[in-house]
């Protein structure tokens, strides 16, 4: 991939879900994103929004407050979105939805892939077949080439089961079509404002 210097800004809206004490801890004189860093994170480690294209920006702001109020649980009276304005360099974002991108992210993790089967075989010992060691694997794979290639945002599509706990009587289960897109931030300094917004303050013709 081309990752020279001369790229143009791309100028990006993310919407982030949380409660109220978090947010206002995020926007004090200050304050910081929490990193989201577990080993099987979507897009790698960083913080983490939800992104659409222009004209649909109230698709992200809503995915954002259902992540919020339906996968964290959180009291729909305390239940707080932030808008983060950023402006990143094009060729610092690994932009997964990207068909050079991919063939890149899967070069790397067929790599990462065979190093782990040999060194199972190595030591004699089984590798567990989990959706969750898939995960694992996309996860160290998106942060090696983060840091080799030195990208500070990665987007990806992705399936939230959002609905999962609406229904007593029956599980919800998850789709392999994703239903939104989500942005791994992996440097704050890249926002360049960040403030509260409510369903009303949306404007889709950002």
């Amino acid at each position: 991939m081309d990752n020279a210097n001369n790229s143009e800004s791309a100028k990006i809206i993310g919407f982030h879900g949380t409660d109220a004490k978090s947010c206002k801890n995020i926007l004090r004189k200050g304050g910081n994103f929490y990193i989201s860093n577990r080993e099987d994170e979507w897009a790698g480690t960083g913080v983490y929004f939800f992104i659409e294209e222009t004209g649909y920006q109230m698709q992200a702001y809503e995915n954002a407050y259902n992540w919020s109020k339906k996968v964290k649980k959180v009291e729909p009276n305390n239940v707080r979105v932030i808008q983060a304005n950023m402006s990143i360099d094009s060729n610092r974002i690994f932009d997964l939805r990207k068909r050079e991108a991919k063939k890149l992210f899967h070069t790397y993790r067929n790599l990462a892939h065979k190093k782990l089967s040999e060194s199972a075989q190595n030591e004699n010992r089984d590798i567990k077949k989990t959706k969750g060691n898939g995960r694992v694997i996309d996860c160290k794979t998106i942060n090696k080439i983060c840091a080799k290639l030195k990208f500070q945002a990665v987007i990806v599509q992705q399936y939230i089961n959002f609905t999962k706990y609406d229904y007593d009587n029956c599980y919800n289960y998850p789709s392999s079509i994703p239903n939104c897109s989500v942005l791994s931030l992996r440097n704050q300094t890249y926002i360049t404002d960040k403030k509260e917004v409510k369903k009303e303050d949306v404007n889709n013709g950002l």
